[in-house]
């Protein structure tokens, strides 16, 4: 696997950027696979939150990982 140790900004904009169109709702037509694409499509848009504020961040910890899709 290819992570990414203390990742800038840009790297987790990226990676958030590929992981969001990848489970975007919209992508699925099944309603059961629509439900799942939707809360992963909401986990992925809390972590960026978390992820690229620097005043939330670093209330968890500052050594944070993000995966290099």
């Amino acid at each position: 696997m290819n992570w990414i140790e203390n990742a800038n900004k840009r790297e987790i904009t990226k990676a958030y950027r590929k992981l969001a169109q990848k489970w975007h709702p919209d992508n699925y037509s099944d309603d059961k696979d629509k439900k799942k694409a939707e809360a992963k499509f909401i986990d992925i848009a809390a972590a960026k939150e978390v992820l690229s504020d620097d005043g939330i961040d670093s209330r968890f910890s500052t050594d944070f990982l993000v995966y290099r899709w």
